[in-house]
């Protein structure tokens, strides 16, 4: 189940892999690239909403 923040929906890599139906280490690779922009906080990478929406609109589709 995503975390909300004061409105903010965020994501954890293992939320995205289930979600899209990519491996852990798939959604790591984007955040890795610059691709996905996520955060770390403390051992787990969090992804906002908001950064998944710029994902799609400007590449299409999450593929391994």
């Amino acid at each position: 189940m995503p975390t909300q923040i004061e409105g903010m929906t965020l994501y954890t890599v293992i939320e995205l892999s289930q979600k899209f139906d990519v491996s852990p280490l798939t959604i790591r690779n984007y955040i890795k690239r610059g691709d996905l922009k996520g955060r770390k906080f403390g051992r787990k990478w969090l992804v906002p909403e908001s950064a998944l929406k710029e994902y799609f609109n400007n590449s299409g589709t999450l593929e391994s």
